[in-house]
């Protein structure tokens, strides 16, 4: 009995300190900051949102989901022979730890399709954002216009609402 439970400290001391050397203090977290979504254009039902996403260690944003929408997938902006095309990223947008990954118009961004009604700004669009290593994070993002000061922005965590500080979006264009 005993040297069952030796042998099953020094597993748990192993995997600790293995847990410490790759800095991994605790669980994952990921920070939502300056979260807005675009009005929907007059007869569109499909808009990009934008946010800064900040892991407290190495994590991947593998998908992004709405009950009010048929579909949510993360985007990619590229331009090959002078077009800009846009492409699903299929493996998600990795979160390095600690620095912050922009979803931005003209960038990577969230595209939403099929939206059940219009956007107009002062309206709100439920997110929920699925990390490969944090948790879950449901946030309600605000509708205006990025890159206008004063747009709306909201900053969440793990369980919360998502309501924060309004934050300017600096970049402009999608």
């Amino acid at each position: 009995m005993i040297r069952h439970a030796f042998v099953f400290t020094m597993l748990a001391a192993s995997s600790l300190l293995t847990a410490c050397q790759q800095g991994e203090a605790g669980p994952a977290v990921v920070e939502v900051a300056d979260l807005v979504c675009r009005e929907t254009p007059r007869g569109q039902s499909q808009t990009a949102c934008y946010a800064t996403l900040t892991a407290s260690q190495p994590d991947r944003l593998v998908s992004v989901s709405s009950p009010s929408a048929a579909s949510v997938e993360l985007h990619s902006m590229s331009t090959e022979g002078g077009i800009m095309r846009m492409s699903e990223m299929a493996e998600g947008l990795a979160l390095p730890a600690g620095q912050g990954a922009q979803l931005a118009p003209g960038g990577d961004h969230i595209m939403v399709t099929g939206l059940a009604a219009p956007l107009e700004g002062g309206q709100s669009l439920p997110l929920t954002l699925t990390f490969e290593r944090a948790a879950a994070v449901t946030l309600e993002a605000p509708v205006g216009v990025p890159g206008q000061a004063g747009a709306p922005g909201r900053r969440g965590q793990p369980g919360s609402p998502g309501v924060g500080a309004e934050v300017a979006d600096e970049h402009a264009g999608h």
